[in-house]
């Protein structure tokens, strides 16, 4: 499956390739930073709410002086190419993003990090509700979610929202997977919900990697094994209760009881991305 393009028929501001290209890196460069810095603010709230105001504004700080539209939703029709499904109307936009915040609102409580961040990872792509950058803009209000609900800035590198934009097929699937299931009137976004996991468990052993200062003692060929067995674990639900963490200052943090609901992370990589955390928030 090649690169799913929005089209929405909008006038380009920079025609120049190499231009285009560096405004956009510098702009996903200030979204990030602005994205953790609304994390930081959420960290005090109990729980935050997700507002559409946050999509608006994190989408006019990707977008700035690179769309006519930037931080506004799109004024008409949409069509996403290499994908069966269709946007809807410009008019319900506004309607569906309050929705999807009320959903991740109203079940703040009753669902996983994973779930709400998937979800809306989903249900951004689905709605479309922008001429361009839907999918950078899904993704980071999707990590921020994450963040926030496990409370803290989750280390490592290269971070989930650089995983799925380095490699896009897998997410292109498992948002694929998600539309056929809401064709059938069904919410089921566990698709997504096994890529970020994945990703996620990536992103923490490079955590442990940086911190633990053995860059150069972990080879390529280690990688792929961590990466099969990761896949391996997702298929058989591998969980180890030996790997179950001891650390009072994660408790306080709220990570410890998310951790062990994710057999990825606690099965197969929780030695390491423990003593990672420990040696982060144990200081």
């Amino acid at each position: 499956m090649a690169d799913r393009d929005s089209q929405s028929g909008e006038l380009e501001l920079v025609t120049d390739p190499d231009e285009k290209a560096k405004l956009e890196a510098l702009n996903a460069l200030r979204q990030t930073k602005a994205a953790m810095d609304e994390l930081q603010d959420w960290l005090g709230a109990k729980p935050p709410s997700l507002k559409p105001s946050l999509f608006l504004r994190l989408h006019r700080i990707l977008m700035d002086r690179i769309s006519p539209y930037p931080g506004v939703f799109r004024p008409g029709p949409m069509s996403i190419s290499k994908s069966e499904h269709t946007p809807p109307p410009a008019a319900d936009v506004p309607a569906l993003i309050e929705e999807l915040c009320d959903y991740v609102n109203s079940h703040w409580q009753s669902k996983s990090a994973l779930h709400l961040a998937s979800y809306i990872l989903w249900r951004t792509n689905w709605v479309h509700p922008f001429a361009d950058g839907n999918g950078r803009t899904a993704r980071i209000v999707s990590y921020l979610i994450l963040c926030a609900h496990t409370r803290t800035e989750l280390p490592g590198t290269p971070t989930i929202p650089e995983q799925i934009a380095a490699g896009k097929q897998p997410y292109y699937h498992a948002l694929e997977a998600a539309d056929q299931a809401f064709r059938r009137g069904i919410i089921n976004v566990s698709a997504i919900e096994n890529l970020l996991e994945t990703c996620l468990a990536r992103q923490l052993v490079g955590f442990f990697k940086t911190a633990g200062g053995r860059t150069d003692d972990i080879s390529d060929d280690i990688r792929s094994e961590i990466d099969e067995a990761i896949q391996a674990a997702q298929r058989e639900g591998v969980l180890d209760r030996d790997a179950k963490p001891i650390l009072p200052s994660l408790e306080r943090r709220g990570l410890v009881n998310w951790i062990e609901r994710h057999p990825v992370i606690v099965g197969l990589i929780g030695t390491l991305v423990i003593a990672a955390l420990g040696w982060l928030f144990g200081r």
